[in-house]
């Protein structure tokens, strides 16, 4: 049967100019006694870098509220949503307290997903692949999780097996920013270090850039004559983080 096509995107916020400018005189290379300060200025791609970062984990953690801009099957208008939601009945529920100690939580962030209606289909996501996201409080825990190769379940009649998650190729990423960014946004300490993620992470965000990162070096520009600047160093980039599909991704709560 030939078949039509429906009304459905979601929108990309405006992108973002990342930039700055380190220009080093005479006078600072004659005073620096550590000999680095040239090499030190090339680095601003770094400071740079690091700002891009924390903008994309703010969007994966659900700092950014209202960052879920879309129109999907049964819409009547675009509208704007939180990344995460937990209440039953919310437009989609991603979101759970669910501890993570052994494979049994893995399985509990799994079968969250089965509850999601994908727009469209009705029928629960598919995921393509699996990310295990964690603060670095909780890097061990994760890591021996995917890891194991015994399991045990049972108190009186103890039942060995292998890891029931092997197979499922689960990837652990550990990153400090998820941890400081979580705490930033309001969410207490010791919440924020038992706090993970779970879901296909390249098919739920993407990060639309006009240009990529870039730095140069300039030793001849127009403040050499004025104000004896022998060198210049320039970084900079344009985009935005987008939430593709936030059906595709979970956080887990300790509590």
């Amino acid at each position: 049967p030939a078949l039509g096509m429906y009304d459905e995107y979601v929108k990309t916020p405006e992108t973002v100019k990342r930039g700055a400018i380190v220009r080093i005189t005479k006078e600072a290379i004659l005073q620096d006694e550590t000999g680095q300060i040239l090499d030190q200025a090339r680095r601003i791609g770094e400071r740079i870098g690091l700002e891009k970062e924390v903008a994309i984990t703010d969007y994966v953690v659900g700092a950014v509220s209202s960052c879920v801009h879309e129109k999907r099957v049964g819409d009547s208008a675009e509208g704007n949503y939180n990344l995460f939601y937990a209440a039953p009945g919310s437009r989609y529920v991603n979101q759970q307290a669910n501890a993570l100690a052994d494979w049994t939580d893995v399985d509990a962030a799994e079968d969250l997903f089965l509850g999601i209606q994908m727009p469209g289909t009705g029928q629960p996501p598919i995921l393509t692949q699996r990310v295990i996201l964690v603060p670095p409080q909780l890097r061990s825990t994760a890591n021996r999780i995917v890891s194991a190769t015994e399991t045990r379940s049972g108190t009186n009649n103890v039942v060995v097996a292998g890891n029931p998650l092997a197979g499922m190729n689960l990837q652990v990423v550990v990153s400090p920013l998820v941890y400081s960014r979580l705490v930033a946004s309001g969410q207490p300490a010791a919440t924020a270090a038992g706090i993970w993620f779970y879901g296909d992470l390249s098919r739920a965000f993407r990060y639309y850039r006009n240009w990529d990162l870039q730095v140069e070096e300039d030793r001849s520009g127009a403040l050499a004559f004025s104000h004896d600047v022998v060198a210049a160093f320039k970084a900079s980039e344009r985009g935005t983080p987008v939430v593709v599909e936030p059906r595709l991704w979970s956080r887990q709560m300790p509590s």
